[in-house]
């Protein structure tokens, strides 16, 4: 893995903490159509594991376990496709 700063990793674990908070924000919104709240469910989870996969990374980073570093990496790039997954889905349904 490539030598990252200290401030590189905070900025990082600061990001893991804004998909938590996102996570949160989603899961507390209400919404009466049962399409979209599970569609909010989803995203949620989404960003919920961004937040627990970033955290994974930074920590295989710190441990210098490269195996588990890209192996949280190629979660976190899968997670992105999901992403769009979602709110393309959810785009289509409110159209």
């Amino acid at each position: 893995m490539n030598d990252l700063e200290d401030n590189n990793l905070e900025m990082i674990l600061d990001t893991a903490q804004t998909f938590e908070l996102t996570s949160q924000a989603i899961t507390n919104q209400s919404f009466e159509n049962d399409n979209l709240r599970e569609y909010a469910l989803r995203l949620s989870q989404v960003y919920q594991e961004y937040a627990d996969n970033t955290k994974n990374f930074v920590d295989a980073y710190e441990k210098k376990d490269q195996e588990k570093g890209i192996f949280y990496q190629q979660q976190l790039i899968n997670l992105f496709s999901r992403q769009q997954e979602i709110v393309q889905t959810i785009n289509n349904y409110c159209i």
